[in-house]
């Protein structure tokens, strides 16, 4: 899950993205952009709950990450 900030979002508005983050368990990772900041969450996503980040101050929008991709192997006999 990503956590897209708005161009005018505060670093209190950032830090308090990031303690919700944080006291679900979960791992926050902040990246920047030319414009904007998008804080990525790393982990379980469901021990967030219905936590209603998109009416946090300073956030724009959520949106989902990928599923992650499993390898399969086929052995040759």
């Amino acid at each position: 899950m990503v956590i897209i900030m708005n161009p005018e979002a505060t670093a209190e508005n950032i830090k308090a993205v990031i303690s919700t983050i944080e006291d679900a368990g979960l791992e926050a990772k902040v990246m920047d952009g030319a414009s904007q900041r998008i804080v990525g969450v790393i982990g379980d996503k469901r021990k967030l709950g219905d936590v209603p980040f998109e009416a946090m101050d300073g956030v724009e929008k959520t949106g989902a990450i990928a599923k992650r991709c499993t390898r399969t192997s086929r052995e040759v006999n």
